[in-house]
């Protein structure tokens, strides 16, 4: 059971559960780096940790998420997003050295996945 600062009455059984149906054969790939600058390539990760006190945040990247999606689902060809450059008040994050994130688009500009793509 998950519980928020003590507090009882927010567990994660007192959420609501909301199941999403997700396309088959679909497996979202999650990546990142870390601060050392030596590091030529980014870490595959297994799960994302959101730490932070401030619903604004979170606000801003579920937008930024949302809307990466929407653009997905409307076939809108783009390579990757940066949040930074998507809202430009998340780059006072950047500069107090906190995280950017991208969206990276799997599908190439025919919409087939790269790794489909015929030579």
């Amino acid at each position: 059971m998950l519980v928020h600062d003590g507090d009882p009455s927010w567990t994660k059984k007192s959420r609501s559960k909301k199941v999403v149906e997700f396309e088959e054969g679909i497996s979202m790939k999650l990546f990142g780096y870390g601060f050392d600058e030596k590091q030529d390539k980014p870490y595959k990760l297994r799960e994302v940790t959101f730490s932070t006190s401030s619903p604004k945040e979170l606000k801003t990247i579920s937008e930024f998420l949302l809307e990466s999606a929407a653009l997905l689902e409307k076939k809108i060809k783009f390579d990757h997003l940066h949040l930074r450059d998507e809202n430009k008040s998340w780059e006072k994050q950047l500069r107090a050295g906190g995280p950017d994130i991208i969206v990276f688009n799997e599908r190439n500009e025919s919409g087939r996945a790269k790794k489909e793509k015929k030579k």
